[in-house]
């Protein structure tokens, strides 16, 4: 039997939790012998435009990503380097994101820096709304100020 289930999240950080996001998924009968049950996020019927971008010493790669404005968007970052990154942007300034990480989903009204460990995953889902050329940077001061080393690029939205 499949019903529609919708779940309420936390998301724990270093002093405190937070609600976050209500997910609905799809319960399908029970998947292992345990009888636990599997869940299928409900897919998105618009088409999604996806991005990668790679966070290294000290460089983002690619430097220019473009997105279109008014479809919804899977930006992934991953820090492919040795040390702390981050991600800071205005593109997504008061915009709905939906984000994953580390298997923790979180809801968010607007968001400007994300902090991506060595070897660490983001997954940003997103409609673009504001046309125009975003940049993005990394402030992050170790072992050197990576935005002096030039970590800097491009969002562009069309």
């Amino acid at each position: 039997m499949r019903h529609s289930n919708t779940t309420s999240l936390l998301l724990c950080g270093f002093m405190a939790c937070a609600p976050i996001a209500a997910v609905s998924a799809e319960v399908l009968p029970p998947s292992d012998e345990k009888g636990a049950a599997a869940y299928r996020e409900i897919p998105h019927t618009n088409a999604v435009q996806q991005a990668t971008i790679y966070l290294q010493e000290y460089r983002f790669e690619p430097a220019l990503t473009t997105l279109k404005a008014g479809q919804p968007a899977r930006l992934i970052l991953i820090n492919k380097g040795t040390t702390v990154h981050e991600f800071v942007t205005d593109a997504l300034h008061g915009v709905a994101v939906n984000m994953e990480a580390q298997g923790t989903l979180a809801e968010m009204q607007g968001l400007i820096e994300l902090e991506i460990p060595p070897g660490g995953k983001v997954v940003l889902r997103f409609t673009p709304e504001q046309t125009g050329e975003f940049a993005i940077a990394c402030h992050a001061s170790k072992p050197k100020d990576h935005f002096k080393q030039g970590m800097v690029g491009k969002l562009v939205i069309r």
